[in-house]
């Protein structure tokens, strides 16, 4: 019996691993939606993920982490909702929540009804089919139209990581990036590493590795990755998901800091004890005003430590901070601060002999450079006076402006750069030395941000009218900005509100052309976390290329189109010519029309006959003398009754040995139903195998294509997985070829 029982418990292990399917189905205008995490319901109002409705919706939508806030823009609606706050702006206008926009199953939630009604459209409700009808007819429309594409110039379409936790020392993080082919990528981990080469794998699919160093530490670290083709400028584009390096999976604390000293002296020979608590199985010290360090303690009970420190005839410390350290498994605490200061040292100091009675500084906040660090001391007159500040300049000079006051002042340069660092006054006369008097602490940031590369280059001459126009920081001898507070101007237009910015990066692309043969100023202004600004301004020239009638052109194509669905395509030229585009090897002559100066426009309507894979789109411009034409990339495909192409994945491939969980990411088309297939193989005893169908799962494609999903395994090294995979157009009901792979579990 043992037997049949065991296999039992083995298969009721498997099928529990199969999801349960959506219950609640959304549609907009007739159309259904699609989300990675099932709507849910909250006190009886459904929630569903932030990106997806808005987006839905056609709006534009932001998420400021510090803040936690969602701001979502479309034409002149605006609707504003932070994380578990039940108050909601629309244009401004206070609106008070039922139930607030919340974190579930590691992705931001919004209600539904809110978010519909906020932006003018009808919600309603179907109990017997568990349905959501959204009408979005009377809604405002913005249309935004993205930046054309130089010839031969590179796409990012996609960057991701395979780092699912905190990455430690030896770790390796591999990044995808898919673009356009051909071009050359590199990518960077802010604050960590820069120009990380990425070698081309597949066509238009690159990927590069790095090895954790045990120097390497951050968390919430933004992967960047750049692609550039020819001489044209580098397409970047941030990862959705941020890196942690370093970081302890527990966090180390300390609660408080306490000493037996409170508003008396000790003397030579009474014992100061010191109590720390904070998190359990550390290592635990303390300081006496940075004079006396390193003080052991031992944990007397679970998360309290004691310590204690014999005083010597030779200490004479005056008002000195006891700061207690605590480290566990290489990871620290932040330093805990005593807030009563303590005294110690030779008997009562007799009224004739030297003393200080105070001791100040000037600092409100963090230095920054050109900053005066003023210091007084107060104490007996006629003596010789310095300062130090500690872990950074010792023996500061003092000079008596009137009797017994004493002034000292440290002006901040470029570079210095001190965190959390204390004062220390000292006065002495005639041979004899009054106690030191301690202050503080200070923070002094002298190091400002710096600029590594601009793009176009300063002074410099490009063709495109519309230019790829960007700035990179140099980290590693300055510090990276603060991107929130960063404020870009060109050519006398604020355009802050539509640029991309990270820590070490700010980019932008403008959406109209910019002025030709006249000085383009860019000016730049920003501050660093300490504060410190940085303004900096650079001019380049837009001077088309004499020998085109083209500028620049583009169409909508990155993805297959499907059938009713319009290949546009947009050109900018001479004005007063005729225009066309070609489907090469499919359609010619497909007319063009110049609906502004200079701009032509065409369209052609993909219809369920056509089959489309891979072809380049050729624009033309004829004027009265001669004709010119530009190749477009990317090459298009019309998704219509010949099916669609098979899913592919991006981070696994077949063959690999794997760890587990395993991260299954992909691409296939937008809102497309990905069904997943997970089938083993796992060795028992000697030549005996145990295989089956672990589990089939279901997930949605996003509106770039892109799906995850998580698989895990309850066996051991050598176990062979196939994974097959295989999308289903919902509009259609067709699916795709499948992608069958097998990796070996590790």
């Amino acid at each position: 019996m043992k037997k049949p029982i065991f296999l039992c418990l083995f298969f009721m292990v498997l099928l529990s691993f199969i999801a349960s399917a959506q219950e609640i189905s959304v549609y907009i205008d007739g159309k259904k939606l699609f989300f990675d995490v099932p709507p849910t319901k909250v006190e009886e109002r459904t929630m569903v993920p932030l990106r997806a409705i808005f987006e839905g919706l056609g709006a534009f939508v932001e998420y400021d982490t510090p803040s936690r806030t969602i701001k979502a823009t479309k034409g002149n609606i605006k609707v504003q909702l932070t994380l578990d706050s039940p108050v909601a702006y629309v244009n401004d206008q206070l609106r008070t929540l039922d139930v607030p926009a919340m974190s579930l199953s590691g992705r931001t939630m919004v209600p539904l009804r809110f978010v519909g009604e906020a932006f003018g459209a009808k919600v309603k409700w179907d109990g017997s089919t568990q349905s959501i009808f959204i009408e979005t007819q009377d809604m405002p429309v913005m249309i935004t139209t993205p930046a054309p594409a130089a010839e031969d110039s590179a796409i990012i379409y996609m960057i991701s990581h395979d780092a699912i936790k905190s990455l430690h020392p030896g770790d390796v993080v591999t990044i995808t990036l898919v673009g356009t082919p051909g071009g050359k990528a590199s990518f960077d981990i802010t604050g960590i590493v820069n120009g990380i080469p990425m070698s081309e794998i597949t066509t238009g699919k690159y990927e590069g590795n790095y090895t954790i160093k045990s120097s390497d530490k951050g968390k919430d670290l933004v992967v960047i990755g750049y692609l550039v083709k020819g001489n044209t400028n580098p397409s970047v584009l941030q990862a959705d998901k941020k890196l942690s390096l370093g970081e302890a999976t527990e966090a180390v604390s300390i609660y408080s800091v306490l000493h037996n000293a409170v508003e008396k002296q000790l003397y030579p020979g009474d014992v100061l004890e010191v109590t720390l608590m904070g998190s359990s199985g550390g290592k635990a010290t303390f300081d006496i005003g940075n004079i006396i360090t390193n003080i052991s303690m031992n944990e007397t009970q679970n998360g309290t430590y004691k310590g204690v420190y014999t005083v010597r005839s030779s200490d004479n410390i005056s008002n000195a901070i006891i700061t207690g350290y605590l480290v566990k498994d290489t990871v620290s605490a932040a330093p805990f601060q005593c807030q009563n200061p303590l005294t110690m040292g030779a008997s009562v100091v007799p009224a004739e002999d030297v003393k200080i009675t105070s001791f100040t500084h000037s600092a409100k906040g963090n230095l920054k450079k050109g900053d005066d660090l003023t210091v007084v001391l107060k104490g007996t007159p006629g003596g010789k006076a310095y300062f130090d500040i500690t872990n950074f300049k010792s023996s500061l000079p003092m000079t008596e402006i009137q009797s017994g006051v004493y002034q000292g002042t440290y002006r901040i340069l470029a570079g210095d750069n001190v965190s959390d660092s204390y004062l220390l006054g000292h006065l002495s006369k005639a041979g004899k030395e009054a106690p030191i008097f301690q202050t503080g602490p200070i923070t002094i940031a002298g190091i400002v941000p710096k600029i590594a590369s601009v793009s176009p280059a300063d002074g410099s001459k490009v063709e495109t009218d519309r230019p790829n126009i960007y700035v990179s920081f140099d980290t590693q001898n300055g510090t990276s900005i603060n991107p929130q507070t960063a404020k870009l101007i060109v050519n006398g237009v604020d355009v802050t509100s539509r640029i991309s910015k990270a820590p070490m990066f700010i980019g932008y692309n403008p959406t109209e052309p910019l002025p030709l043969k006249t000085n383009i100023w860019v000016e730049l202004s920003a501050q660093d976390s300490y504060g410190n600004t940085i303004n900096y301004g650079w001019t380049f020239m837009i001077v088309p290329a004499t020998t085109t009638l083209i500028s620049s052109a583009y169409h909508n194509g990155q993805f297959p189109l499907k059938a009713g669905e319009k290949l546009q395509v947009i050109m900018y030229g001479v004005t007063g010519g005729q225009a066309w585009f070609d489907i090469n090897g499919f359609k010619n002559n497909i007319a063009m029309t110049e609906v502004s100066q200079g701009r032509y426009v065409g369209e052609y309507t993909v219809t369920p006959q056509d089959k489309v894979s891979g072809l380049k789109v050729i624009a033309y411009l004829r004027n009265q003398s001669r004709e010119d034409n530009l190749v477009l990339d990317p090459a298009i495909t019309f998704d219509v009754e010949q099916g669609f192409n098979a899913p592919q994945l991006i981070n696994i491939q077949d063959g690999q040995q794997v760890n587990f969980p395993l991260t299954v990411e992909g691409y296939t088309k937008a809102y497309a139903t990905v069904e997943i297939k997970y089938e083993y193989a796992a060795p028992l005893l000697g030549p005996l195998v145990t295989s089956g169908v672990a589990g089939t799962k279901r997930v949605s494609a996003d509106g770039k294509g892109y799906f995850v999903d998580t698989y895990t395994s309850i066996f051991g090294a050598g176990t062979k997985h196939t994974i097959t995979v295989k999308a289903i157009d919902n509009a259609t009901d067709k699916t795709s070829p499948p992608t069958v792979i097998t990796v070996t579990q590790k």
